[in-house]
């Protein structure tokens, strides 16, 4: 039987046997804390009398031990590095915002000299030579040599604005660097290459004060230059071993990235007692392809069901890698009740956490603040928000309803004061002001939330406090980012038995660690291997002759991670997302394929598919009884033509929309769609004639509406979107409505003079029907005017195109006859106003409807039409009436074809 004794668990074993009695006075360094956690397992399960625990640390620990520097946070590091600029590079003006854009590329490199003990005075000689020889132009070398070491240069500088001037000076950066290194270590601190540099060149005296007799180091792979340094001077000193986790043929083949470090450590650094021979085994690979990023976490409860289900995973027999972090919460929520334990290594991001959106929503608000108020989409958000409706019930609905009833753009804050909280979060504060504020808004969240919810309010809290220690003086877009990079960088810790159950992992945390189910997520190409490459301003060649690490050596590292996490595997499952949303978004991970193809192991493919819902070739919907209910709703509707026109199209429609009164939710429009551009263009046509209902128009008349158009037009906007200026493409937007009008009123000058009777006139009657129904009826008329003696309806139309065919006035009420729907509200209107006895309308009316796309062609759409034809129009929309009042005709569903643009369909099933 194949041997998959835990690599931990060996090396335990061994230990125990060899040196019982004194691991007290022994250290050993992992490559992760997860990793010390299980070692210390294995000893407790090996060891067969009480022993005192030996100390077990991770590598960045041991070398802090042993350093007199502790490490500085992030911001801290980039503010000294900024400081740095400051006082060594002549002509260096960018501010601390600006120099959070490149600055961590900087920082990043300093901390690869360090660790792998470059020299940095070598490095940046060469790294400026060569840009001395891209300052000459290059004019020795050919145009295609030319044009690559140029697009490397350009590659450096990218998204570094204000900034080439001072990169441009690379003479500087070792002044820099020295300076740098010089600040940090009168303060005490450090970056992490830094405090291991301290360590490797005082190794002797730092060993020289060690309490440990031995330091084992157990299960690295790829050692840093200082790494290396340290464990060579521990075998000098005769206190240094190490075992190194190699197992299979898979992860020792040569051509095996994975195997590039294995050779010169198994060389270098020979364990004192070589562990067992280990048989070689290997796993059974089923590779799963699911049409979804989210489904992989709901294909996660049929693999579990396939490894034995949650009653087998109580012994550390599973683990789930999440290459991509984001499926974290997915996963979670998505493993079956049968798995009692979880353990998630990674921790609770805090970033992920309602705490942390709702704080990002507060500096959206603060940061799209205008003298003018706030705007309206954070402030929505944020009323919306299930914290503000525990906090403020009452006033949050209220306040939303008042900013959609008024299409707040921008919001001020007198709309929000009335309420205490609303008041104290609708505030705007300048930068020095912000922790204070952010900090007020914490302890409101406080008094409305769960024990979890306080974790997350307690750290971001923490966060505030670190950011407002350092006192930066940076634009507040830039606080918010820094105050965001440090919560991105908090994992909140989840409390439960990390030993036991269901392990949820990071590909680094596997490090050391056996499973005998492995199940990896996302195994999709550019994530796992990640195909992010990090910035730096060192160019390859002289990473490579100077001994710093390269995309080699990130590959190889990768590759390791992923081999040896399963080789002492029994069983391993590869989820991977099968969509295309991209070029390459949908291949699976190369390490499939080497498993595959080169290592040729048999490989299980399997696809996930998720069956379509279908009744057939045509839904069907129930109809909708009308009841005595519905009956009286009925009786009590305005009926207008649009309404009429709903029914036409979908009786069912007309029913929701009509006798439900279901809507579309409202939203604040701070720009021009196609409903807004008719309802601006309507209404600057309406303030225009205003001054002249019922008056004669002549060609003096004209002029001034032509003088007046443009202040018009900003009126027009005010009014309709409720904004105090046009900024933006509604500029543009005014501008086109201001030629629609101007093209309206030269035709009015060639039709002066002319009597202007009314605009947007409105209109309300009652009918009875044939079968005795009395019943409203409304409408709204655009335009009334009488030229040369004849009266004229003028419906304005600005969508994209009219609606006027038919071949009878029987096809304008079929449920096809919406491609006559101009026609029939130009008779609607025309029926409404002889029911209202207006002026005019019992003689030969014309009736035109005037679209805005053929103003400048000079088109016209003008319906006439014979007393008989209209006789028959009113009859069938008595028809009509009664047809919508006869109690047994229900409301039925049209047509699929209907169902395009219908905002109810979804009630229907149709979607």
């Amino acid at each position: 039987m194949p041997d998959r004794t835990p690599f931990l668990r060996k090396v335990a074993r061994i230990y125990l046997e060899k040196e019982g009695d004194r691991l007290q006075d022994y250290c050993f360094v992992f490559p992760n804390r997860r990793s010390s956690l299980f070692f210390r397992k294995y000893l407790a399960q090996e060891c067969s009398r009480p022993l005192f625990c030996p100390t077990l640390t991770t590598v960045s620990d041991f070398f802090a031990s042993l350093s007199r520097l502790r490490q500085a946070d992030d911001i801290t590091l980039l503010y000294e590095l900024w400081s740095a600029y400051n006082r060594c590079a002549p002509g260096f003006k960018d501010t601390f915002d600006d120099f959070l854009r490149y600055g961590d590329v900087i920082l990043g490199d300093f901390d690869d000299i360090d660790k792998y003990m470059a020299d940095a005075a070598g490095l940046f000689r060469n790294l400026c030579d060569l840009k001395k020889l891209d300052d000459t132009g290059y004019e020795y070398l050919s145009d295609r040599q030319r044009k690559a070491i140029m697009e490397f240069w350009s590659t450096v500088k990218v998204g570094r604005k204000n900034s080439d001037a001072f990169l441009g000076t690379w003479q500087w950066l070792l002044p820099v660097y020295e300076e740098y290194r010089r600040t940090l270590k009168e303060k005490g601190i450090g970056y992490p290459g830094m405090i291991q540099r301290s360590v490797a060149e005082e190794v002797s005296q730092c060993i020289a004060g060690m309490k440990y007799d031995r330091v084992v180091f157990i299960g690295f792979n790829a050692l840093s230059g200082c790494e290396s340094v340290l464990m060579d001077a521990l075998r000098k000193e005769g206190k240094g071993d190490s075992y190194w986790d190699y197992p299979g043929r898979i992860l020792r083949d040569s051509e095996n990235r994975a195997s590039h470090f294995m050779e010169e450590n198994l060389r270098r650094y020979k364990s004192l007692y070589p562990l067992e021979e280990e048989t070689d085994t290997v796993p059974e690979v089923t590779v799963v392809g699911v049409p979804s990023a989210v489904g992989q976490a709901k294909a996660l409860p049929q693999v579990i069901e396939e490894l034995g289900g949650g009653s087998q995973l109580g012994e550390l027999s599973t683990c789930v890698v999440l290459p991509d972090s984001g499926l974290l919460h997915p996963v979670l929520n998505s493993i079956p009740e049968s798995v009692e334990t979880v353990n998630v290594t990674m921790g609770y991001p805090l970033k992920e956490s309602p705490v942390a959106f709702f704080m990002s929503l507060i500096a959206q608000l603060q940061l799209k603040w205008q003298p003018r108020g706030f705007y309206h989409v954070p402030v929505e958000a944020i009323l919306d928000h299930p914290f503000l409706r525990k906090l403020a019930p009452s006033a949050s609905v209220e306040v939303r309803g008042e900013i959609l009833k008024g299409n707040m753009v921008y919001v001020p804050s007198s709309a929000v004061g009335g309420d205490p909280v609303l008041r104290t979060i609708f505030t705007p504060v300048e930068l020095s002001a912000l922790p204070a504020y952010l900090l007020g808004i914490l302890e409101l969240l406080r008094g409305c939330s769960c024990d979890l919810d306080r974790e997350y309010i307690y750290h971001y809290g923490v966060c505030i406090r670190r950011l407002e220690a350092l006192h930066l003086q940076v634009r507040t877009n830039t606080w918010f980012s820094i105050l965001s990079r440090l919560v991105s960088g908090i994992s909140i810790p989840l409390s439960g038995e990390p030993l036991s159950g269901l392990q949820i992992m990071g590909p680094l945390e596997t490090m050391a660690l056996d499973f005998r189910n492995i199940v990896i997520m996302s195994m999709n190409e550019g994530v796992f291997p990640s195909r992010s490459i990090r910035d730096s301003m060192i160019p390859y060649n002289l990473r490579r002759g100077f001994g710093l690490p390269t995309y080699e050596v990130q590959d190889a590292i990768a590759a390791y991670h992923f081999y040896r996490s399963i080789a002492r595997a029994e069983k391993v499952y590869f989820l991977y997302d099968t969509r295309t949303g991209g070029v390459g978004s949908s291949e699976v991970s190369r390490y499939v394929l080497q498993l595959k193809y080169h290592h040729r192991l048999p490989v299980r493919e399997l696809s996930a598919v998720y069956p379509l819902m279908c009744d057939g070739p045509e839904s069907v919907v129930d109809p909708v009884p009308k009841s005595e209910e519905t009956l009286a709703k009925l009786r009590s509707l305005k009926y207008s033509a649009s309404s009429l026109l709903i029914y036409l199209n979908c009786p069912l429609q007309f029913f929701y929309s009509a006798v439900r009164e279901f809507s579309e939710e409202n939203e604040v429009d701070d720009s021009v769609d196609a409903g807004s551009f008719g309802n601006i263009f309507h209404k600057t046509m309406e303030l225009l004639h205003e001054p002249y209902k019922r008056h004669t128009v002549d060609a003096a008349a004209v002029r001034f509406m032509k003088e007046a158009l443009h202040s018009t037009v900003s009126e027009a906007f005010r009014k309709v979107l409720k904004v105090s200026d046009i900024s933006g493409r509604n500029v543009i937007i005014a501008e086109l409505i201001e030629r629609y009008a101007l093209k309206v009123l030269e035709r009015e000058a060639a039709d002066a003079p002319f009597r202007y009777i009314d605009s947007e006139l409105p209109l309300e009657e009652y009918v009875t029907t044939p079968a005795g129904y009395l019943l409203g009826i409304k409408g709204h008329v655009d335009r009334y005017d009488c030229i040369d003696g004849t009266y004229r309806i003028v419906d304005y139309k600005t969508g994209t195109q009219i609606f006027m065919k038919y071949g009878s006035i029987e096809d304008m009420f079929s449920s096809d006859g919406c491609g006559a729907k101009t026609a029939f509200q130009l008779l609607f209107y025309l029926f409404l106003m002889r029911e209202c006895r207006q002026e005019g309308a019992d003689s030969g009316v014309l009736m035109e409807a005037l679209h805005t796309n053929e103003l400048f062609s000079g088109g016209k759409h003008v319906l006439c039409v014979t007393e008989e034809e209209y006789d028959e129009f009113v009859g069938r929309l008595y028809g009509l009436l009664d047809e919508i009042m006869n109690p047994d005709i229900p409301f039925t569903a049209a047509a699929e074809d209907h169902c395009t643009w219908c905002p109810f369909k979804i009630l229907c099933g149709r979607i």
